[in-house]
């Protein structure tokens, strides 16, 4: 299973299933058992999305060009949902949360900054 699991656009499609799961997924401390539950989501759903990406890969082969372009819209959308989300923060909150915002766009230009350098 892991053998052919090279692809970084895969491993990145994982880690973000997993991040935003573990940031903003459900916990709720009334249900019994809630942290088995939560580890068991937050190891689950990227098991599924790996699979599932195996599969699409396997299908669509993808040539290095094209996991180019899939890197940029993956970068593109996290980094255009962060500008929103700093925009949204800046316009509700006053005070300390503009520091935020300002701390948001900060991380969405260096995602741009550090993709369009070509690092990968």
């Amino acid at each position: 299973m892991w053998e052919d699991f090279d692809s970084g656009n895969r491993k990145f499609i994982c880690l973000v299933v997993f991040a935003v799961l573990f940031l903003w997924g459900p916990v709720d401390r009334s249900w019994p058992f809630w942290l088995a539950l939560r580890i068991a989501y937050l190891i689950a759903a990227p098991l599924i999305a790996m699979v599932i990406l195996k599969w699409v890969w396997r299908r669509w082969k993808p040539d290095d060009a094209a996991e180019d372009r899939l890197a940029l819209m993956l970068l593109g959308g996290i980094a255009g949902a962060l500008v929103v989300w700093a925009a949204q923060t800046f316009e509700l909150a006053p005070g300390l949360e503009r520091a935020n915002a300002f701390f948001l766009v900060c991380i969405s230009a260096s995602i741009i900054w550090w993709r369009v350098e070509g690092h990968d």
